[in-house]
């Protein structure tokens, strides 16, 4: 199908610029059949330009082939044109300097909805805080998640068989508080790996006869991190004796062993005090007296003084910054909300980093099909999978220059079918 000739017309005033584009709507459904509209703006040019299912080829052409000048180009959720191009034509549009505002403002504590033009998003861009410290995230992290690896997980389909056809997962990158991705059912053939009761993963099952699912997911993570963040050396103990995290804990402020059952109270009750639980809650909430849930939690502060005087750090005007800069705002300072923020939120970004590093290890040999939280869901075949384990476990726990010193534990599961892991 020939495009119209407001394209080729347009083609002079955005030849060689650099620019800022947006789409409307926001979610681009290669899986539907839509209209959508992108603006493209310039420094003396806004342009809309109408696509659909029925030219999305000759537009990705068009619109491609700015990219070989190399312009700098502004985005707002610029993630959603690479999805539904790789959906709808097979491949990610080229350009290579890009910088999503949508996101980067987000990581910052920004929430001033989409620049309207091209002057605003430069002038906005130019406004972000420590922006030179953030520029290393983007390059590492975010780019790669907006570019290929996210993309390449919504167009990587399970089959439903309740639905009876094939269905896709949708994220927003930055899109909760601590900065992990949002799902939703923004999609018409769309599910959500965030909320897979029992009755959907019965539902949904590889497209491949041979494949399997191995699901990777992170053990103590938060624990691991807090203590990488504050040096605490209780922590630190029970990391170096390879001892489960829990149980170590438990040992620790009880002087008891631990068994499955005390492991399971000890994981309902560490985090919480951390992130400011008190003892009449902790008593409740385990049956204990407050005299008991007191001592414990006086013998998790005396254990690991490190670890609590880290996340009692202050907001200053009502905003705090995590280890790599994200910026949140609270208006309840010392809150379970700050305390949970200032573990949480550095979590989110390994845990993102690591996805990329994972995609990159085995996108030759196999797909992951979704992320959520820190567990990461593959589908490989069954010639690929012991090769696929072992690369998984490599990438997901390698040292990083950018948390160097972090020790993370992962387990794994593989089974044919979904509800299994």
């Amino acid at each position: 199908m020939m495009l119209p000739d407001v394209y080729y017309e347009s083609r002079s005033f955005l030849k060689g610029k650099n620019m800022y584009v947006w789409c409307e709507p926001e979610v681009l459904d290669f899986a539907a059949k839509k209209n959508y509209t992108i603006h493209v703006s310039t420094e003396t040019h806004l342009i809309s330009l109408p696509f659909s299912d029925e030219n999305a080829r000759e537009f990705f052409s068009f619109f491609n082939d700015l990219s070989q000048h190399n312009p700098i180009v502004f985005g707002w959720n610029y993630k959603n044109l690479n999805s539904y191009f790789l959906g709808k034509v097979g491949k990610r549009l080229e350009f290579s300097k890009v910088y999503d505002l949508k996101i980067i403002e987000s990581f910052h504590g920004e929430n001033a909805g989409k620049p309207q033009n091209f002057d605003e998003a430069k002038r906005r861009l130019a406004a972000t805080p420590n922006f030179s410290k953030y520029k290393k995230l983007w390059q590492e992290i975010y780019w790669p998640l907006v570019d290929e690896v996210v993309p390449a997980i919504e167009n990587t389909p399970l089959t439903d068989t309740d639905k009876r056809k094939m269905v896709y997962p949708y994220y927003e990158i930055e899109g909760q508080v601590n900065g992990r991705m949002k799902c939703n059912g923004a999609l018409t053939a769309g599910y959500n790996p965030h909320s897979l009761t029992v009755q959907v993963k019965n539902a949904l099952n590889p497209t491949g006869y041979e494949d399997n699912f191995v699901y990777f997911d992170y053990k103590s993570m938060e624990v691991l991190v807090l203590q990488w963040l504050s040096n605490d050396w209780g922590l630190k103990e029970i990391i170096n004796s390879d001892q489960d995290m829990y149980a170590g804990i438990w040992e620790k402020i009880t002087g008891i062993a631990c068994d499955e059952s005390k492991r399971k109270i000890c994981k309902e009750l560490f985090l919480p005090v951390v992130f400011g639980q008190g003892y009449k809650t902790t008593a409740q909430n385990f049956n204990f007296s407050e005299n008991t849930a007191k001592r414990l939690i006086d013998n998790i502060y005396s254990s690991f003084p490190n670890a609590l005087e880290y996340v009692h750090k202050k907001t200053v005007n009502g905003q705090i910054s995590d280890y790599f800069g994200r910026i949140r705002k609270f208006e309840d300072e010392g809150s379970f909300r700050v305390r949970n923020f200032l573990i949480q939120s550095p979590a989110a970004v390994i845990c993102l980093h690591k996805l990329v590093k994972l995609y990159n290890k085995i996108k030759n040999i196999s797909k992951i099909c979704y992320h959520f939280h820190d567990g990461f869901c593959i589908l490989v075949n069954n010639q690929n999978l012991k090769q696929v384990i072992a690369l998984g476990q490599q990438s997901l726990t390698e040292d990083s220059d950018l948390y160097p010193g972090l020790r993370l534990k992962v387990a794994v599961k593989t089974s044919k079918r979904l509800i299994d892991i």
